[in-house]
């Protein structure tokens, strides 16, 4: 089963390597890294080229900064994987990420799993589990996890799940993307994916290290701007489910 992933990347020459060591960490080891060097002005691009000159499952692709939806949306189009999954470039996995994934996409045949994170804020106050809003491990109602996506943001982000590739239309993507828009895109990118989906499951195991800066737009935003932060025509799209 051959785990492609999305890493779309700019300017983050400090945190890349670390990203890209749990990556290469991960005890399971058919996987496809796709990194996505959106336009990066800093150093993150030779970063990037120096690991896939090591190893040949990371492929680095640079293009003109077009913004994380599009970076994502050339990712997916890349891919060829059964599953795939996103992994922002400040981030990390736990090593046994992809092997417990892998495991749970075999034993349920599930379309969607979803996993809790550890969120490690950079300021020194104490790490917090983010994406553990439900009961218990299982699979989950499709229609009350889209309506938790439709009218909140306590399910928007890629990287809190893993995905069957087919669940992706890139032209589909290709009619949401709006330029604009600043916050919203994962759960623009996420509307068509869940309505796909026949079976989504949970698994109540922390496998993503999400960190927490100030200085991230992904990572740092006031939930009640987000009207703000999202073109209007993004709101038409969340309107259309």
């Amino acid at each position: 089963m051959l785990v492609d992933i999305v890493i779309p990347v700019y300017n983050g020459e400090q945190c890349l390597s670390g990203c890209l060591d749990s990556v290469l960490g991960q005890s399971y080891h058919n996987w496809r890294a796709i990194i996505i060097d959106d336009g990066s002005t800093d150093k993150s691009g030779a970063v990037a080229d120096a690991y896939a000159e090591k190893d040949s499952r990371f492929t680095v692709i640079h293009q003109c900064n077009e913004g994380q939806y599009y970076a994502r949306m050339r990712g997916i189009q890349e891919s060829e994987g059964e599953i795939l999954m996103f992994l922002d470039s400040d981030d990390r996995w736990i090593p046994e990420c992809l092997e417990k994934l892998t495991n749970t996409f075999a034993k349920h045949n599930a379309d969607i799993v979803m996993f809790p994170a550890m969120v490690i804020p950079e300021d020194g106050h104490p790490a917090f589990k983010i994406g553990n809003g439900f009961k218990k491990e299982g699979f989950l109602v499709k229609r009350d996890v889209c309506e938790v996506l439709l009218t909140s943001n306590d399910l928007n982000s890629l990287w809190l799940k893993a995905f069957k590739r087919g669940l992706f239309d890139v032209e589909e993507l290709k009619k949401t993307a709006h330029k604009k828009a600043r916050m919203g895109e994962d759960k623009i990118m996420q509307l068509p994916v869940f309505t796909e989906a026949r079976k989504i499951y949970y698994l109540d195991e922390c496998l993503y290290l999400y960190t927490y800066s100030a200085n991230s737009i992904s990572h740092h935003y006031d939930a009640s701007k987000i009207s703000t932060m999202m073109a209007s025509e993004m709101f038409d799209e969340v309107n259309r489910y």
